[in-house]
């Protein structure tokens, strides 16, 4: 297996863990999943990229729709909120959901694992919606986490 599909499988099993345990937002995420190579990715209201530099090139992303940011945000605060608020922390939580996630992922990979090294770059967070298309010798790679009535996608492209 590629290390760009193992990014994916390894990813999507974690942020599936995290919707579960560290959000309580997983009551109505879908444990079924599928990495595919496609020439361009949709993304929804609010997206997250981190580049990857090193032994493993690319850039991973997460995006939700504007909702599940919010439902992200209310899962992060202790506390009662004002709605505007909490959409200015829309952003930051996904952001924050990714880093986590890939963080966690990272030394589970097996080209780090056999000594490869690699770096990320802070999250680069994005609002609205957007169409990405595969650069000509570029390949680019999804998976749709089905959440309630959303998809959580997660992508990687190089």
């Amino acid at each position: 297996m590629s290390y760009h599909i193992e990014i994916l499988e390894k990813l999507s099993r974690r942020t599936i863990d995290y919707f579960k345990q560290d959000l309580d937002l997983g009551d109505v995420i879908d444990d079924k999943y599928e990495v595919l190579e496609v020439n361009n990715i949709s993304y929804h209201d609010r997206t997250v990229f981190i580049s990857l530099n090193g032994d493993i090139k690319g850039t991973v992303g997460m995006s939700v729709t504007n909702q599940l940011s919010f439902d992200i945000a209310k899962a992060f605060v202790f506390g009662e909120m004002e709605d505007e608020e909490l959409l200015e922390l829309a952003s930051e939580s996904v952001s924050e959901v990714l880093n986590v996630t890939l963080g966690n992922i990272l030394n589970e990979l097996n080209v780090i694992k056999n000594g490869g090294k690699v770096d990320i770059s802070t999250p680069l967070p994005m609002k609205g919606s957007m169409n990405i298309k595969r650069k000509p010798n570029g390949q680019m790679f999804v998976v749709n986490l089905k959440h309630k009535d959303s998809v959580i996608i997660l992508s990687y492209f190089i």
